[in-house]
């Protein structure tokens, strides 16, 4: 048993209830216990808990969002566009208006919706989570990143699960890797919670976006019209490193454990990269969920 030690909490992975690895299995073997009974597991899992008193057990369900529309174009060229440092240049002169810069992408960059295959995806997990729903895997409570894509995906994969109004909790850490990107960078939380009003906004998260700064090369077009300009205006810096990201997620895993109480089932809805890194905090083997994908753990926590 790999034992990873965070400060607040010390998280160890559980091995052998779920499939393991670093290949992808089908999504429906993925989230079956490997005993093939959700009894079982639930029996397995009440056994630890009087074998280990003073800790927790929990099932985590982790959950990549659905492919998004920034993935079905090119990133904008270096050649079309404006660069931040365009628009700040472009600021001074009073000329950010201008049509002329249209690069004319199909899609706004700016925090994307789901493609059309990524609600595909979403909607193909909705139904694997369903069937397995049916046949005991308990209704967990949810966290998600405030990203549009990793919204669109938890509703359409648990809305309508379980019985009464399925609600989640936004958590500002479970957000993709930051800076460099448009597409990670999101809207105001006002915006965010008129459009799914499940979500619940902790009282201490910004309005707007606290954490995503450009870089000098970030490109973007005036599709993406609701861009709160002050976000390009931002100091610049380079892409987050795997470090940064690391405690992003082990700062999103504290939080997550100090807000769930006694549930012992929680499903977290976010991004690739934090992901990865949120299995190395957990001391598991690291690798890329697919779009659309869930893996499921068991964590022992101190």
């Amino acid at each position: 048993m790999d034992l990873h030690v965070m400060e607040g909490y010390r998280y160890a992975i559980l091995p052998g209830f779920f499939h393991e690895g670093p290949t992808t299995p089908e999504q429906s073997q993925a989230v079956m216990p490997v005993c093939g009974s959700w009894t079982v597991l639930k029996n397995q899992l009440k056994a630890l808990r009087i074998e280990h008193p003073r800790s927790q057990i929990k099932l985590l369900l982790l959950t990549r969002h659905g492919e998004h529309n920034a993935l079905c174009e090119k990133l904008v060229p270096a050649t079309l566009g404006l660069s931040a440092a365009d628009h700040l240049e472009r600021s001074r002169r009073s000329t950010t208006n201008s049509r002329s810069n249209q690069v004319g992408r199909e899609w706004p960059l700016f925090d994307p919706s789901l493609s059309a295959a990524g609600t595909k995806q979403v909607n193909q997990l909705g139904v694997t989570v369903r069937q397995q729903v049916e046949r005991g895997m308990p209704v967990p409570k949810h966290y998600v990143s405030p990203a549009r894509r990793a919204v669109q995906t938890w509703a359409g994969v648990w809305s309508n699960v379980g019985e009464g109004e399925v609600s989640a909790t936004v958590i500002e850490e479970l957000r993709e890797e930051l800076h460099v990107h448009l597409c990670n960078a999101r809207r105001n939380v006002s915006l965010l919670q008129a459009e799914l009003s499940q979500l619940v906004i902790p009282a201490d998260t910004s309005e707007v976006d606290p954490l995503w700064q450009p870089s000098s090369d970030c490109r973007y077009d005036r599709a993406d019209a609701p861009l709160p300009p002050q976000l390009l205006e931002r100091p610049m810096r380079g892409m987050e490193n795997g470090r940064e990201m690391a405690l992003r997620a082990e700062k999103a895993l504290n939080r997550i454990m100090d807000d769930s109480g006694e549930s012992a089932c929680k499903s977290v809805t976010s991004h690739c990269s934090l992901l990865r890194e949120m299995m190395g905090v957990l001391g598991s083997l690291r690798r890329d969920l697919r779009t659309g994908e869930m893996c499921a753990v068991v964590v022992k926590v101190d």
